[in-house]
């Protein structure tokens, strides 16, 4: 029984309480006349109840036995006022008693049933509200109604045109109710949902009027918009994304819903703010407007769309034949499938150039059609729109349809079923559109179309900066390769040396890209140290295998680096810890740690150390937080401190030269040396070398001895400077400092990461320019490296592939030509569809509204 019959029944029992009354004042009088009239029509009014209630529940119910047994006790009654034999009293409570009975039972034994009606217009956008709809069919208490819509293309002065229905066109296991058959008046369901917010304010298709939200509202207690799209996700304070789409955030579907679902909480926030103010100028009640009010009406509980691209992936799509010799090689085999989708807006901003494109588009894939296969599918609205707007442009692009059925090289695709478009394809290829944010979900990747054919970087979503610059610590040589571990990309990396060209090894890292660090090499492999990793990498040269060997560093947060400063001694390094107090000795021959030690007592510290260097059989390792000195036997392990000049915060680096450790204050623009023979420590300001220091940052990078003098490579410094052994003088009068001037870096940038010192030269990696330079110190000469120092665009490609975090690409960056060329060298079962898990929003939006709103 619905809920508003039930509500209906209590307020007859209601009425029927104050007859009751009304036949106790008659007893009272002993005006038996007058009873028995009124008996006779109390008991037509009960069992009119009685099947009522059983025409709404059937028979058996046991209300209606209660019913029935009343009406027996009425007629007794009846007979006893015919032979004037009625004890007024015991009349009326025997009355009273079963009607209070039978109004008990009907609160506690009829069950009520919901009915929610859906109201969708166009099939192709039936997905924002399906998984809904599927949850309501579930619910034993609810009746769920599927009722699609007519519209009407919009002539130039606004008048109706053509009208549309697209009942026929849902999927198979959606039953659709006509139209016309649904009394909305007499039904009254307890909530409607809607798609189409727009009533009257469409200048190009409307829906039939009788089903504008402002006369849907008259007939339900809760009316439920649902936008048809979703959006790339915004944030509140992305100001001019906003400003692009506010004006979705007022229709008359939000004004007049009771409830607006959003894709996420960041959209309802949005929503919120921008309702309240086009709201207040357009003078709307306070009580419309206020906090309260708008919390509750607008729900960020997830959008269908996302539940409706799952249900596909996993249950597989349905393939029209005329499909299927596209989307196979004539050895059986699949191709390889983008899909080209185009917009409304796009075709109407750039006209020609987006005919230009669609002639570049179809050259290109028919003349890949052996291996990969274009999936057109245009937006649902492209011919009503522009036939409105611009009938000469649709002429064109119609032109362009027709050319491209006719070559029958790829599938045109105009049906409502865009989730099968989606898991059919590899790739996404197109404009900017709500489908995007849908595709996302299928982790796959998207290149978006520039029409202005302007070079544009990909958008670095990562965060790592779109511009491919490889970032590491150190790099090896080794028979003509610089082998390195990169920190943006996570994965091992080779150079040629004389060769514009690098090279991936092995896969990309999927979870942390710093999960190693410093390279080392040893008897033709190369030992790799865990930073936030936690086993040592080993990659055989030779046979080109990696293997991992735990590091055995107990209790150690994930999310701790562990080493970064080394020392090598024969056949064994020994790894000092970044993020955690231990010094871990490891043989690269046997492959085994020998030995870990812990440094201080556990201590809740940022960074604890960064570099070492062997002196006299002990590891020198100065503290990164205090002026500490930690000197640490090699062959036992035992260790001991000592302070060390009058810095608060530790040291940045160290370097040795022949006779003194050179250590570098974080938190003064100092530089200090300790000869340990002697223990005499002279400190050298380095302000009187136009050094401009940067207070409590690790100024310094790197630091490096060659030639009688000590290098010191700037991290958040503003110069490379030298100190001169000879004169005892430091300068920064060199080649490289020139190449930084040349280049306008500030001293907040990032500058040189892996200085290497080899034969004579010193070669660095410029992380602000991502470029490997060499620089020959007695000649005072700079080379810039005509050498790879950047990840191709395969690899580049591959690496957004594999790591899933992000698929989004602009043209400019990548061509359409390499985005195509790079998914036909993908092998088969790289096609699958990789889905972005997702809570099932439709259950969650049918629960909400259904707990508030029924």
């Amino acid at each position: 029984m619905r809920k508003s019959q039930k509500q209906d029944i209590l307020e007859f029992i209601e009425s029927l309480y104050e007859a009751q009354e009304e036949i106790k004042n008659m007893l009272d009088r002993k005006n038996l006349a007058a009873v028995q009239k009124m008996l006779g029509e109390y008991q037509e009014f009960v069992s009119a109840l009685g099947e009522s209630i059983e025409r709404f529940e059937g028979e058996g119910q046991v209300t209606v036995s209660y019913i029935r047994e009343y009406c027996e006790i009425l007629y007794q009654i009846f007979e006893m006022a015919v032979n004037n034999d009625v004890n007024e009293n015991a009349v009326y409570k025997i009355m009273r008693k079963n009607l209070i009975k039978i109004k008990n039972s009907v609160k506690n034994d009829i069950p009520v049933r919901k009915e929610v009606v859906f109201f969708p217009y166009k099939a192709s956008m039936w997905d924002s509200l399906e998984s809904v709809y599927l949850a309501a069919l579930e619910d034993p208490d609810c009746d769920a109604y599927c009722v699609p819509i007519p519209y009407y293309d919009l002539n130039a002065d606004g008048t109706f045109g053509k009208m549309h229905y697209e009942g026929a066109e849902y999927p198979q296991n959606i039953k659709v109710t006509n139209y016309q058959t649904y009394n909305l008046e007499e039904r009254k369901p307890d909530a409607i949902y809607i798609h189409n917010p727009y009533d009257g304010w469409n200048t190009v298709t409307s829906v039939h009027p009788g089903f504008y939200s402002s006369n849907l509202k008259k007939y339900t207690e809760k009316l439920v918009y649902i936008p048809y799209f979703v959006f790339g996700e915004i944030k509140p304070d992305d100001f001019e994304t906003i400003e692009k789409m506010k004006h979705f955030c007022f229709l008359p579907g939000i004004i007049y819903a009771d409830r607006v679902i959003l894709q996420s909480e960041n959209i309802r926030r949005i929503y919120i703010s921008e309702y309240r103010k086009a709201a207040k100028a357009n003078g709307m009640p306070e009580a419309f407007v206020n906090k309260k009010y708008l919390e509750e009406k607008f729900l960020g509980t997830g959008s269908p769309k996302f539940d409706r691209v799952m249900a596909v992936s996993r249950d597989g799509a349905k393939v029209p034949e005329r499909w299927k010799k596209c989307l196979q090689k004539p050895d059986g085999s699949k191709k390889k499938v983008v899909m080209y989708n185009n917009s409304v807006v796009a075709l109407l901003k750039n006209e020609d150039r987006m005919l230009q494109k669609l002639e570049q588009i179809f050259s290109l894939f028919k003349s890949r059609q052996n291996e990969v296969t274009l999936l057109w599918r245009p937006h649902p609205l492209i011919q009503s729109t522009v036939q409105a707007m611009r009938p000469k442009l649709w002429e064109r692009y119609e032109a362009l349809v027709n050319r491209y059925l006719e070559e029958d090289f790829g599938i045109y695709d105009d049906t409502a079923d865009v989730e099968r478009a989606m898991v059919l394809s590899d790739a996404y290829y197109g404009d900017w559109s709500s489908l995007v944010q849908l595709y996302e979900k299928t982790g796959k990747p998207v290149l978006i179309v520039d029409y202005e054919k302007q070079s544009k970087a990909a958008e670095d979503v990562t965060g790592m900066g779109a511009d491919r610059s490889l970032r590491y610590c150190n790099f090896v040589t080794f028979e003509g390769r610089d082998w390195f571990w990169d920190i943006n990309y996570g994965a091992l990396f080779f150079r040629e040396t004389y060769l514009n060209k690098v090279k991936k090894v092995g896969k990309f890292q999927k979870e942390k890209p710093d999960a190693y660090n410093n390279v080392i090499l040893f008897d033709r492999k190369l030992v790799v140290m865990p930073c936030r990793a936690r086993k040592i990498m080993i990659y055989e040269i030779d046979a080109k295998e990696f293997h991992f060997i735990d590091a055995e560093i107990p209790d150690i947060s994930e999310e701790k680096n562990l080493f970064y400063g080394y020392a090598i001694v024969g056949e064994n390094v020994f790894m000092v810890g970044n993020q955690i107090p231990f010094v871990l000795k490891f043989n690269m021959r046997t492959e085994k740690v020998e030995k870990t030690v812990k440094l201080i007592p556990e201590e809740k510290r940022e960074i604890y150390f960064r570099d070492t260097v062997l002196d006299n059989n002990e590891l020198i390792v100065p503290a990164a937080y205090d002026a500490l000195i930690f000197e640490i036997d090699i062959e036992t392990l035992q260790w001991k401190s000592r302070k060390i000049g009058q810095s608060k915060s530790g040291f940045s680096t160290v370097c040795k030269d022949k006779n003194s450790i050179w250590l570098f204050p974080k938190d003064r623009g100092a530089v200090l040396q300790w000869d340990r023979r002697s223990d005499a420590i002279r400190e050298y300001e380095i302000k009187e070398a136009g050094f401009r220091y940067t207070p409590l940052k690790p100024n310094f990078h790197s630091c490096c001895y060659l030639d009688n003098r000590i290098w010191m490579f700037p991290l958040y410094g503003s110069t490379v400077l030298f100190f001169d052994l000879k004169t005892g003088l430091i300068s920064k009068d060199n080649a490289v400092n020139q190449y930084l001037e040349a280049l306008s870096l500030s001293c907040d940038e990032c500058k040189f990461r892996a200085v290497q010192a080899v034969s004579g030269n010193i070669r660095l990696l410029c992380q602000s320019t991502g470029e490997l330079i060499s620089y020959y110190p007695e000649e005072d000469r700079l080379e810039i490296c005509e050498r790879g120092n950047s990840l191709s665009k395969e690899d580049y490609l591959e690496w957004l592939y594999e790591k899933k975090i992000i698929q989004i690409l602009k043209e400019g960056e990548f061509t359409a030509e390499e985005f195509a060329d790079f998914f036909i060298s993908l092998p088969d079962e790289a096609q699958e569809t990789q889905m972005q898990e997702t809570d099932n929003c439709g259950v969650k939006i049918y629960k909400e509204v259904s707990s508030i709103c029924l």
